[in-house]
């Protein structure tokens, strides 16, 4: 049976245990993707897009996020999803200068399965990269709803 979704990125938080803030740059994209091959990818939608670390990071301006606070985003897309197939949230982001030394690492890819959308889920995804002296870390809370 297929589904009607609607996926939100709801917060991002910086959880690094050093005062460390975290100003990630970057793209978060909502997939539909093959059940059994995860690079097959149906259809997405970008949930947050922020292409070089000078830019704000949250529509009120900010550019960085303190240690223990958050951002909320509300970001909201729609996609339907069928039995053979999965939600993926993909990330690929970065911090510092370099894209390369400042790559987060973690849960890539947090998955959820057709079968399990059945009404009103969060879907908390955790991401540390270690440049530097500390290792910084954010959790990224993701929503999934049944719409139809």
């Amino acid at each position: 049976m297929t589904k009607l979704i609607d996926i939100t990125f709801a917060s991002m938080r910086n959880t690094s245990d050093q005062d460390n803030n975290i100003s990630p740059f970057g793209v978060i994209l909502g997939r539909i993707v093959r059940a059994v091959d995860d690079e097959e990818v149906h259809s997405q939608e970008v949930l947050y897009d922020r292409p070089q670390g000078t830019e704000a990071m949250h529509p009120s301006g900010a550019h960085f996020i303190a240690q223990n606070k958050s951002l909320t985003y509300s970001v909201t897309k729609q996609l339907t999803i069928n039995p053979d197939e999965m939600l993926m949230f993909y990330t690929d982001l970065h911090e510092g200068d370099d894209e390369h030394e400042g790559h987060y690492s973690g849960s890539y890819s947090c998955k959820v399965r057709h079968d399990d959308i059945v009404g009103f889920m969060d879907v908390p995804c955790h991401y540390s990269h270690a440049a530097g002296d500390y290792p910084t870390k954010m959790m990224i809370n993701y929503t999934v709803n049944l719409a139809a």
